[in-house]
């Protein structure tokens, strides 16, 4: 059901309308001739000075944007070279604790892997005695045994001044 509201709303729509229709139709020429005066085609020379002021502007800024983005490009440049040198040098290390490795498994390491090496490690602390030093003398009794004078091991904890050669002992004498 329409109401009486909506009814005379839409009748007084409809009313404006025609009115304005038939204003038109009568005053054609002289809405046009209006029209045409208010209308003036802008020419490139009367662009008002703050147009211009903003393209000058903008134009320092595509001028700044893109230095600025140079620069960040060499920043980036310059990063990922600084990167690919580390890189080689990681890559050099890791061969030359390879070859330390090999070399060291050559020299015939009794252990193969750290896991090894950790339980050796913990027996050793558990066989051994609590003072310090009875577990100095079963080290040296151990250490100067004929198996120990054959390993690897033993010049270097000779370097380190943990066991003593028969030439250095000799040469206290």
């Amino acid at each position: 059901m329409v109401s009486k509201r909506s009814l005379a709303a839409k009748a007084k729509k409809e009313r404006i309308q025609a009115q304005n229709a038939s204003y038109y139709i009568k005053n054609k020429d002289k809405i046009r001739k209006r029209q045409n005066e208010q209308y003036v085609p802008r020419a490139k020379e009367l662009a008002s000075p703050r147009t211009t002021k903003k393209r000058e502007k903008q134009r320092e800024y595509n001028k700044t944007f893109s230095a600025k983005k140079d620069s960040k490009e060499e920043e980036k440049q310059a990063k990922r070279a600084k990167h690919a040198e580390s890189k080689k040098k990681s890559r050099k290390k890791k061969n030359r604790t390879k070859e330390q490795k090999k070399d060291s498994d050559k020299a015939g390491s009794p252990f193969h892997n750290r896991m090894q090496l950790s339980r050796a490690h913990a027996k050793l602390k558990k066989a051994l005695p609590t003072t310090p030093a009875k577990g100095k003398q079963v080290l040296r009794k151990f250490l100067t045994s004929e198996e120990a004078m054959k390993s690897p091991r033993r010049s270097s904890l000779i370097d380190e001044g943990v066991l003593t050669s028969k030439k250095t002992r000799e040469r206290a004498e």
